[in-house]
């Protein structure tokens, strides 16, 4: 929790929830491409807790959806592909005061065997360089205007060779 100024604090956290929803993972592969996802669909609700004020309220980071989609193409010379992994909006804390914007990152890669024991491979995570709220501390926005907020790092691209012996 954060008080008004931004200052985060240790509570014990005692609460009931009921949630109910659905899962999906599945995949099909037709000749050198693939596509594999998965979603999970929920609808969640604080059912008991120390502060009456939250019942009835939807628990902090609980989106709605939360999806992942790996296309893929494969050749014996090389493997394209991507990975899109997002979530729709959510709550920073169990008082539904402030909410955490939905985002998707897109994370790609390449590798190539141009011949055999030698892979050459790039890969690029946040290719977009999404801003992507994980984490805020404070229940609204504090009067200091700063609270504690995690992101999920920034576009990070990488390359590697690898020998086979």
């Amino acid at each position: 929790r954060s008080d008004a100024n931004g200052q985060t604090g240790v509570d014990l956290v005692r609460q009931g929830y009921r949630a109910i929803g659905a899962e999906f993972e599945g995949g099909v592969r037709r000749g050198p491409f693939s596509l594999t996802g998965s979603a999970t669909l929920t609808s969640a609700e604080i059912t008991n807790a120390g502060d009456p004020a939250v019942i009835g309220n939807t628990p902090r980071h609980q989106a709605d959806l939360i999806y992942a989609l790996l296309p893929q193409y494969d050749t014996d010379l090389f493997t394209v592909g991507a990975s899109i992994v997002g979530t729709t909006e959510s709550y920073s804390q169990d008082g539904n005061g402030l909410i955490m914007p939905a985002y998707t990152t897109v994370n790609a890669f390449l590798q190539l065997r141009p011949i055999e024991r030698l892979v050459v491979s790039l890969n690029a995570n946040n290719l977009f360089d999404e801003l992507a709220l994980v984490d805020v501390s404070a229940p609204t926005v504090p009067a200091s205007g700063l609270s504690l907020v995690r992101v999920l790092p920034g576009r990070n691209v990488s390359a590697a060779v690898r020998f086979y012996f």
